[in-house]
């Protein structure tokens, strides 16, 4: 075998290693520079920005009817990606008012997605490369927004204030994973009225990979429940789980007890993909 054969011969070996990379989060809370329009006023541009960022500073202090800032806000900033063959890249907004529109290296990734206060996942996987990238975010924070719930009340019928935030409001993220994931806050878990029984629901990403290939490890020893599922069980990239429970200790407010489950997704192995 001569050299090049042997260099294809090892990133072949470790493409599967790659794809099995777990989950690596890192802020993109500063760094920012942006340029605000607003419908109504002047232009303002700040040079350092971090994150939460909120345009209106709270305008309805003035006691005005009708005193929100609405208008649209550009964000730009570079961040660095060192990602490997087989993984994937999110852009994780958890609070972007009030319209939204992502561009990585000058090329559009969503455009105009009603937001809100939800939090956003946009995979980024096609258009980031090693090294180097450009982000644009626009926000858009409009008057007379009647096609999502988070609206200014200054302009609904109701006549209150109410303002939404307007620009970056809470953490960015950027996430790293492997070829399949736990989709962001996609664990769920509810005791039934008795307490005797916990529901699980669990949202899995396959990506490329054959669900037959992926398990999902359900855990919380202190309830009895240690449970490893094949992800071909998955409907709709749902599994959902039934556990009997004993010894629950109720929430209060004098005893404010919590229960934490762990979820990790793994290969037939038992590598931890996310």
């Amino acid at each position: 075998m001569n050299g090049r054969a042997l260099v294809w011969a090892w990133m072949l070996a470790m493409l599967p290693l790659c794809a099995m990379a777990a989950r690596q989060e890192v802020l993109l809370n500063d760094g920012w520079a942006g340029v605000m329009t607003p419908e109504n006023g002047e232009v303002r541009r700040l040079d350092a920005i971090s994150l939460p960022h909120n345009w209106d500073d709270y305008h309805g202090y003035r006691q005005h009817f009708h005193g929100s800032l609405h208008g649209s806000a550009v964000y730009m900033r570079t961040f660095e990606v060192s990602k490997a063959a087989g993984e994937r890249c999110f852009l994780v907004f958890k609070g972007a008012g009030s319209y939204l529109s992502v561009e990585v290296n000058d090329r559009p990734v969503v455009t105009h997605l009603a937001a809100g206060r939800c939090v956003q996942a946009v995979e980024v996987t096609k258009v980031v490369k090693r090294g180097t990238n450009e982000l644009k975010v626009v926000c858009e924070h409009p008057s007379d927004i009647r096609d999502m719930p988070w609206v200014c009340g200054g302009c609904d019928i109701c006549g209150c204030e109410s303002p939404e935030p307007f620009g970056l409001f809470r953490d960015v993220l950027l996430v790293t994973t492997g070829a399949a994931r736990l989709v962001p806050y996609g664990l769920h878990v509810w005791p039934d009225a008795a307490c005797e029984k916990a529901f699980v629901e669990a949202e899995v990403d396959v990506g490329v990979l054959p669900p037959g290939d992926l398990r999902l490890r359900i855990s919380r020893p202190a309830l009895g429940i240690d449970e490893t599922v094949s992800c071909a069980d998955a409907k709709d990239g749902l599994i959902h789980r039934e556990y009997p429970i004993r010894g629950v200790r109720r929430w209060s407010v004098e005893e404010p007890n919590l229960y934490d489950f762990k979820a990790a997704l793994t290969d037939a192995s038992g590598a931890v993909l996310d």
